[in-house]
């Protein structure tokens, strides 16, 4: 995915209603080629209303409340902005999914983890590209149509999904708060739990003399 792509793909979703979506290397392409698909529907992820999000390279982006991974919306007016992202990503060897919208063009960005969580494939057969994380799952014998339900997708959208490079998040450039890492501190973490309470027959701080 190059700049002069995302400028030909916005401009040509201008003036239809189709969608597009674009799998990277190894986020469903095989091999590293510009690997995008027309879809003539808005899909469900473009269902969840946007909220403000985190601030990637000095400008709010949007992200989809109810989304359960990582995903960073644009308008297709800070294409600048979507190059950086993607060439950062790139320059990583980060595998990302994106889903461009028609007409007012919206552009999601699905970064994804550096490697494959074993557990993707526990819960689903097949690998989590552009369609699953935009909505659509595909499965081929009943069983895992079967074992397939509302709660798989959301855990599996979560844990194929993963924060920007940390450079990207960082306001105010070189200098500033990582906005990724103080996300991720904040969501992920677990805290230590608070003791239970306990008597004591002297005050706190204060030392108990023996009458």
């Amino acid at each position: 995915m190059t700049m002069m792509h995302l400028m030909a793909m916005t401009e040509l979703l201008l003036a239809c209603s189709m969608s597009a979506y674009f799998n990277s290397w190894c986020a469903s392409a095989s091999v590293n080629h510009f690997h995008c698909h027309l879809i003539d529907e808005l899909p469900p992820v473009t269902e969840f209303p946007l909220v403000n999000g985190p601030i990637v390279k000095g400008v709010r982006c949007m992200q989809p409340l109810g989304f359960p991974g990582f995903c960073y919306v644009f308008d297709s007016s800070q294409l600048g902005v979507v190059d950086e992202v993607v060439r950062a990503m790139q320059a990583d060897n980060q595998p990302h999914n994106i889903l461009i919208t028609p007409r007012r063009s919206k552009i999601y960005i699905f970064p994804k983890p550096l490697q494959r969580p074993e557990r993707s494939f526990e819960l689903y057969p097949e690998t989590v590209g552009g369609p699953e994380l935009i909505g659509s799952f595909t499965v081929y014998r009943q069983e895992d149509y079967e074992a397939l339900t509302p709660e798989t997708a959301m855990e599996l959208c979560r844990i194929n999904t993963a924060p920007l490079p940390s450079r990207m998040l960082r306001v105010g450039g070189k200098i500033g708060v990582d906005d990724g890492a103080l996300h991720h501190a904040v969501t992920h973490n677990k805290l230590k739990s608070v003791p239970s309470s306990r008597s004591v027959d002297f005050f706190p701080g204060v030392v108990a003399l023996r009458a």
